[in-house]
């Protein structure tokens, strides 16, 4: 993935290079005096390229972003076809999925925040565990993220 995102940067600078290059020349050769009508064809030709250019890309990249599905989104369907009423599922609340969605799942879900979700599976079992990455310097409790870490330091596997 970074491999293709450093390729399409050098391939823009590339053709942004490209373009200052004819554009420059594109002045010079409208000074000397050449065919008006020719001059004014490729002038507006270039000019359309370099305005059509950056929309293609941002057309791109948009049709990208639309066609990316949130996994959180994903999630409550699949538990749906899969979490039975017997099941259980611990979801945590960072991944702010709304309760309302968590009631359309016949499992018994439980939903608490990170810093208390690892106590809680030390003392009891679930079929599901719903989780995500996390950057918990920014987590709304800063008391237990502090808690936290300090606890994840001293344990060996930093599992905390």
């Amino acid at each position: 993935m970074t491999f293709l995102k450093s390729v399409t940067v050098r391939r823009d600078i590339v053709a942004s290079i490209a373009a200052a290059i004819a554009f420059s020349e594109l002045v010079n050769w409208a000074q000397r005096g050449a065919h008006r009508w020719l001059r004014v064809g490729i002038t507006l030709a270039l000019l359309g390229g370099c305005v059509v250019s950056p929309g293609y890309s941002s057309f791109q990249l948009a049709r990208r972003r639309m066609a990316h599905q949130d996994s959180r989104i994903q999630a409550i369907p699949w538990l749906q076809q899969h979490a039975g009423k017997e099941k259980t599922v611990l979801a945590i609340r960072e991944l702010m999925i709304l309760p309302t969605e968590w009631k359309r799942i016949a499992a018994s879900s439980t939903v608490i925040p990170w810093f208390e979700a690892m106590e809680l599976l030390q003392r009891q079992r679930f079929d599901y565990i719903v989780t995500g990455e996390f950057d918990l310097r920014y987590a709304s409790d800063p008391i237990a993220w502090v808690a936290y870490s300090g606890r994840r330091d001293r344990h060996p596997s930093g599992a905390g």
